[in-house]
């Protein structure tokens, strides 16, 4: 005859809290992927972007008729300026924003308390994955790594990072 404590047996499905580890170890692994997940998916999004071929003029096939609608008697040289100042705003926001998904994720208590020092490494980390990104372009045809676009991206994220670190001082009184 079967325990009424095995759960097979009874049909009962097993609650955590009879188990306080697993529960403890649960939970730490939805902590972990609700900071971590975002960031993984940031940089996935990243890498096949950085794949796409046909990039610079899907970018200025979308970008430039907005801009004319805007500016109708722009010239063709001054409309080639402004959609590559566009497309180089989207580098500097895009790594800013992994910078900012990186900070909450090595940040113990994100928002409640500043660490300067998970800001820098957030940083740092988003310039070796601006570097590694531009690696991958060189490798994609059509694409060109630039170490200009390795900057703008240290920029963005710097200056997220800059501003992260004044609103939690600011939010905390510090």
């Amino acid at each position: 005859m079967a325990s009424p404590k095995n759960s097979r047996s009874t049909g009962k499905r097993l609650r955590t809290e009879q188990f306080p580890r697993l529960n403890l170890a649960m939970s730490r692994a939805r902590s972990l992927a609700s900071l971590w997940l975002p960031v993984v998916v940031w940089m996935a999004l990243i890498f096949v972007a950085s794949a796409d071929t046909e990039s610079g003029y899907r970018g200025s096939r979308i970008l430039a008729p907005i801009i004319r609608w805007f500016v109708p008697d722009i010239d063709p040289l001054s409309l080639q300026n402004t959609v590559l100042f566009a497309r180089k705003g989207v580098h500097f926001v895009t790594f800013g924003f992994l910078a900012a998904l990186l900070f909450r994720a090595l940040s113990p208590g994100f928002g409640k308390a500043c660490n300067p020092a998970s800001a820098w490494k957030a940083w740092g980390i988003t310039v070796l994955y601006a570097i590694s990104d531009e690696v991958h372009q060189s490798f994609v045809p059509s694409r060109v790594g630039s170490p200009m676009d390795v900057l703008i991206d240290a920029f963005g994220a710097g200056f997220t990072v800059v501003v992260l670190l004044a609103w939690c001082r600011r939010r905390n009184g510090a």
